[in-house]
């Protein structure tokens, strides 16, 4: 039996910071991770919101794409990022409304988080799980300033016998039939999360602002974070800044489809390099805009993360 540790968070806003132990959790490959073609039937029109599929007792199925790398854990850096262009988000909620589990599913990891959940006041952002074997954090996009459309999370997962490890985030939504302006343009502001592997090989969560704007005449879309704060997996130690985190870059899309990227991302501090990134605009007309990306740095440093906004 593989000893793993594995932390995942995620990127929307709940009341409180729920924190549990005894999740589930396994990782699989890419043979047995496989995902349904299409969007689910959670949205399966393009003006379902999340509010209209998350009433009590239901489970929420939102489909998207992730970026994620491995790593050699200790000894290396992290590979190169391997953009998936499926992934997949499940939320369960109880009679009453509340989170009681949810899972993170690509073409590489498997991952459910089933019990244990508890409130911790300590931040009322985001909703947590953590145990024996998982620590998991998700935004709930209804909740304190709601995405109508989306959500976001990161996870990592170590394997400590084999010295192994795969970091990486997922953006999901409703990105069925969406309607891009031709005209004008479009400020979106929201939130960024992520995972920062450090230079001795410690795994630190990362909250940021994210501002965007959409010029859509020309199709591109500018992108950056700010405020970037770093903290302990757990949220138990303060938020400590971290500007170097802080990136800007600009997305392209073509008029065929709803697939944005962005090849030249970079760092406000230098040493950073490598940084990509892909968006698609959520809602019926691009009320929302979600997406991933992956940087490195100097030394062993690595960034994963993901990222939503609204209009």
């Amino acid at each position: 039996m593989i000893n793993q540790k594995i932390f995942a968070l995620g990127a929307l806003v709940s009341v409180g910071l729920l924190t549990g132990c005894g999740a589930s959790t396994s990782a699989t490959s890419a043979s047995t991770a496989t995902l349904p073609l299409g969007v689910p039937a959670s949205f399966s029109q393009a003006t379902t919101k999340w509010s209209d599929v998350s009433n009590g007792g239901n489970t929420v199925t939102a489909q998207g794409f992730t970026s994620e790398a491995t790593l050699v854990y200790n000894t290396s850096t992290a590979a190169a990022p391997v953009i998936d262009t499926t992934g997949e988000v499940k939320i369960n909620y109880n009679s009453s409304g509340k989170i009681s589990g949810f899972s993170i599913k690509n073409n590489h990891v498997d991952l459910t988080w089933t019990d244990g959940f508890t409130k911790n006041i300590g931040d009322p952002s985001l909703t947590v799980t953590d145990g024996d074997e998982a620590d998991g954090m998700i935004y709930d996009p209804e909740l304190t300033s709601p995405w109508d459309y989306q959500t976001m999370a990161t996870w990592v997962v170590t394997d400590e016998s084999e010295g192994t490890g795969r970091m990486g985030a997922i953006s999901v939504g409703n990105h069925n039939a969406v309607s891009i302006p031709t005209t004008s343009s479009a400020t979106f502001s929201g939130k960024a999360e992520g995972i920062y592997l450090d230079d001795a090989h410690k795994f630190h969560g990362v909250s940021s602002d994210a501002a965007l704007t959409a010029d859509f005449v020309n199709k591109t879309v500018s992108f950056a974070t700010s405020n970037s704060k770093i903290h302990d997996l757990e949220y138990k130690i303060a938020d400590q800044s971290k500007s170097d985190l802080d990136l800007t870059g600009t997305f392209s899309y073509s008029s065929a489809d709803n697939n944005l990227t962005a090849s030249s991302l970079t760092s406000t501090t230098s040493g950073w390099t490598g940084g990509t990134s892909s968006a698609k605009f959520y809602g019926p007309n691009a009320e929302e805009i979600g997406g991933v990306f992956s940087i490195r740095g100097p030394g062993k440093e690595a960034y994963e993360g993901a990222f939503g906004a609204k209009q």
